[in-house]
C-alpha cells in the first residue's frame, strides 16, 4: 500500500563543510531542523561543535507519491523501462525519465539482481552478534578500532552488511554474511578472529541453509511495495 500523503520528506545524506555554522545560511545547503525528528535535534548541534573546521549539513529531499511508485516498481523488477513505468503509473515517459534521474542522484542507491542463491553455489546465510572489548570504546582506541573494523568488513565481499546497533545480552555489533557452504563459512570466522578477534568480547551466530525447507519467506526487496 503506498502512503496517501500527497508528499514525504526524507533524510537523504550529509554533506560536510569547510566553513563556519554562520555561512551556512543563505547557501544551497542548508540545516533544516524543523523537519527533523527531535530525538535527532541534539546530533545536530552535537556534531556541528565537535569538528574545528567541518560541519555537518543535513540536506533534505522531497519524495511525492509518484517518486514512490517509481522506486517501489523498480524494488519489484529493476529491468523495468521508463515506457513500462509511465504505462503502469499512468504518466509520461519524458516524467519517469526525468523523476528517475533526480531519484538516481540520491534516494537510489544503485540497481543489483537478486538471485536463486543455491543455483549459484551459495548454501549458507549468517548473522553474527557481537558484543564489543571494553577497552576500544576508550576514547584514545575507538576511532583506530572503528576504522580498522570497517576497513576489514569492506574487504570481504560475502559481508553484505555490517555495524553497530543495539541488542539484547549486551550485543553491539552485527555482521550479516553469504557463503558457499559450511565448510567456506567455518574459514570465514577463523580469519575473522585471527584478525580482528581482538576487538571482540563474545559473539553469537545464527546460520541459516538457503536451499533447505526452513526458509519460509525468501530473501527480496519487492515486499516493501506492499508495506503500509
Amino acid at each position: 500500500m503506498l502512503p496517501t500523503a500527497k508528499c514525504r520528506t526524507f533524510l537523504l545524506f550529509t554533506v560536510k563543510l569547510k566553513t563556519k555554522p554562520s555561512m551556512i545560511a543563505g547557501t544551497s545547503c542548508q540545516i533544516e531542523t524543523s523537519a527533523l525528528p527531535q530525538h535527532f535535534m541534539p546530533r545536530v548541534s552535537e556534531t556541528t561543535n565537535s569538528l574545528s573546521d567541518m560541519y555537518t549539513c543535513i540536506t533534505m529531499m522531497t519524495l511525492k507519491d509518484i517518486d514512490l511508485k517509481i522506486i517501489f516498481e523498480l524494488m519489484k523488477n529493476s529491468k523495468t523501462s521508463d515506457r513500462q513505468l509511465a504505462n503502469k503509473l499512468g504518466v509520461s515517459q519524458p516524467t519517469i525519465t526525468r523523476r528517475r534521474g533526480r531519484l538516481e542522484d540520491g534516494a537510489i542507491e544503485g540497481y543489483t539482481t537478486i538471485p536463486a542463491w543455491k543455483e549459484i553455489g551459495y548454501e549458507i546465510f549468517a548473522i553474527t552478534l557481537y558484543s564489543i572489548n571494553q577497552d576500544i570504546g576508550l576514547q584514545s582506541k575507538a576511532k583506530t578500532s572503528r576504522k580498522r573494523a570497517k576497513e576489514w568488513l569492506m574487504s570481504h565481499p560475502n559481508v553484505i552488511m555490517g555495524g553497530g546497533g543495539r541488542g539484547g545480552a549486551g550485543m553491539e555489533g552485527f555482521m550479516i554474511t553469504i557463503h558457499k557452504n559450511y565448510s567456506d563459512f567455518e574459514s570465514f570466522m577463523v580469519r575473522h578472529r585471527r584478525e580482528v578477534g581482538d576487538l571482540v568480547n563474545s559473539q553469537q551466530t545464527f546460520v541459516v541453509n538457503l536451499g533447505g525447507s526452513l526458509v519460509l519467506k525468501p530473501f527480496h526487496l519487492k515486499y516493501l511495495a506492499d508495506a503500509p
